[in-house]
């Protein structure tokens, strides 16, 4: 059996708080992981997004947010409408979709 000193016990008591389900059914230590894996916004004068893909735009000047579809080196709206792309700064991919819940 493991000597038990204040540091086992401190130790012990952080995995399981970090481990206990709080939101869910998920710990702070998957609510953590899945927060990695969220998309980050990313500066155009970083990155641009790939040809014919989906995403969400930034404006620093409005602080407003847009979705957006980036084609031949312009954001358009959705209706294809294209942006001002001097307004676009920041950009990110759209987020995974929500998982199905069975609701039976």
């Amino acid at each position: 059996m493991a000597e038990l000193n204040i540091e086992t016990v401190i130790k012990s008591g952080v995995e399981q708080a970090l481990n206990k389900p709080i939101v869910d059914g998920k710990s702070i230590t998957e609510w953590a992981a899945i927060g990695m894996k969220a998309p980050r916004w990313i500066n155009v004068k970083d990155r641009l997004p790939a040809n014919n893909s989906h995403v969400i735009v930034y404006d620093e000047g409005s602080k407003m947010v847009w979705p957006s579809h980036y084609r031949a080196e312009t954001f358009y709206e959705e209706n294809d409408a294209p942006y001002f792309t001097y307004l676009v700064n920041w950009w990110r991919p759209l987020p995974e979709p929500p998982e199905e819940v069975n609701r039976a």
